[in-house]
């Protein structure tokens, strides 16, 4: 509505409060064009209120998330310091923002939504709710709100605590992000702590996901920060629980920018440790395989290949330099894949009958298969035949030759990360083989067919090999 349109409004209002019962017409020109006439004496009262904005003023930004920064806006450039492209709008008068964040890879991941006034922010949430959104109740911050829309398959995160003054450990505020929504454990936008086994949950861990989403993802939980140990100006953040056994949650960012996110960890009370079950409970559900890692305390290190995380347990404290050690889950975006086991390997299934072949036919059983290529006499001696296969993995099959018959054979390998894939396992357990404990090597046991697989994980014979041997069983059950 127009000033001048407002003061013509006040001055007819005026006139009629002082006009005794004469009557006088009146003439009202809307801003449309459309011209209104009455008389005054037919009218009652005269209020003047604020036209509401109607919703066509307001838009969700792009949801074109996984794309590049030329794919959703076009012309715009990305700033690459900020990995951000900035987009103003002015709608019905008001002016909104949106902050388009992208990932290393140049992803977009989310956009920001900043007002010029809470009112613009309220109304905005009016907006949201209208389209699907409903608020998530579950958190008990009254600042960091969290409003869905499954259909759409939508999280807008919304917040006004950065106009209490936390200055570095402010949210940019008032504002909403819009998101995929996305509870996956290495989600940008999880809003579930995934609270598992002993009572532990996980910090936010988006790679190189920015202080804001953070610190919107802690105030929901209700930490609190703590400014005297935290260093915004090194990228580091401090957050006290409030929990009597999870005290802490600390947050370390980039060095060069101290915006993007590249470790996290989680603190427990020193009396309180979690047992070796209850965090490969907590990692494993969260998708982490246990790995034969270790850091100079022996703690274990978890591994998810699919997002080279590396999560380290510390819970040991350390002999040496530790005065302050707290014990935690330290977790870290690293690739450790040439340092582990691959997930796969080509594995040449050998003959598995004991006791009932002769060297010559064993070796015709071997020839029948589709990985043989040619056999020769083993530089391990007499009872050794060796079985060359084209498998890129294992390429020596030795057979073991016990009272002239066949009595078991090694599956060779020159590398001892592939002696120690996962997939060897995996590919017992289809067989038909049980984990069996005690035993100094990994050990594999078929108790319907009583025979045994040992994992030899170490150069036993020291001529550069590491083998999976295969022989009769002979143990019983624990």
């Amino acid at each position: 509505m127009k000033k001048h349109f407002l003061l013509t409004l006040l001055f007819l209002a005026l006139g009629l409060a002082t006009a005794g019962a004469q009557s006088y017409q009146m003439q009202v020109k809307l801003n449309n064009g459309r011209v209104v006439k009455f008389a005054t004496d037919s009218v009652a009262e005269v209020t003047f209120a604020e036209a509401p904005v109607p919703q066509q003023a307001w838009a969700l930004p792009s949801t074109q998330f996984g794309a590049t920064a030329t794919q959703v806006l076009g012309s715009v450039a990305e700033d690459t310091t900020t990995r951000t492209a900035q987009v103003s709008v002015a709608a019905t008068g008001r002016n909104i923002t949106y902050t388009y964040y992208f990932d290393a890879g140049k992803k977009y991941k989310y956009a920001l939504i900043t007002f010029d006034s809470s009112d613009d922010y309220a109304d905005y949430i009016k907006f949201l709710q209208a389209g699907g959104f409903s608020a998530d109740t579950e958190w008990p911050s009254s600042t960091d709100l969290v409003y869905r829309n499954t259909v759409s398959s939508l999280v807008a995160l919304a917040t006004t605590a950065g106009a209490t003054g936390e200055g570095s450990y402010a949210r940019i505020a008032p504002s909403v992000i819009i998101m995929p929504l996305d509870e996956t454990t290495f989600s940008w936008s999880r809003t579930d702590p995934m609270q598992g086994a002993a009572g532990a949950w996980l910090p936010l861990l988006g790679n190189g996901s920015t202080v804001d989403l953070m610190m919107r993802y802690e105030g929901r939980m209700g930490h609190s920060v703590n400014t005297s140990l935290s260093a915004p100006q090194r990228g580091v953040y401090r957050f006290a629980t409030g929990d009597s056994r999870w005290t802490e949650t600390r947050y370390w960012y980039d060095t060069k920018t101290k915006q993007f996110l590249e470790e996290a960890a989680i603190y427990c009370d020193s009396t309180q440790r979690p047992t070796p079950a209850e965090v490969a409970e907590l990692l494993t559900a969260k998708g982490f395989e246990a790995t034969s890692l270790s850091d100079g305390s022996s703690d274990l290190i978890y591994y998810n290949r699919a997002e080279k995380v590396a999560a380290f347990v510390a819970m040991s404290k350390p002999s040496t330099g530790a005065d302050n050690f707290v014990p935690n889950i330290h977790f870290a975006f690293m690739d450790l894949s040439a340092q582990l086991p691959p997930d796969s390997v080509n594995f040449p299934w050998p003959v598995t009958d004991y006791g009932v072949y002769t060297l010559d036919e064993v070796i015709a059983k071997f020839k029948a298969m589709p990985y043989y290529v040619s056999d020769t006499t083993s530089s391990l001696g007499d009872g050794f035949h060796q079985i060359n296969t084209s498998s890129p993995d294992f390429p020596i099959i030795i057979a073991i030759i016990d009272g002239g018959k066949y009595a078991g054979c090694l599956v060779g390998t020159t590398d001892a990360l592939r002696v120690s894939s996962p997939y060897i396992p995996k590919l017992l357990a289809s067989k038909g083989y049980e984990k069996y404990e005690g035993p100094a090597f990994p050990t594999y046991v078929n108790w319907t067919d009583n025979k045994e697989v040992q994992i030899i994980n170490m150069d036993l014979f020291s001529i550069g090999m590491y083998f999976v041997a295969f022989e009769p069983n002979e143990r019983t059950k624990n």
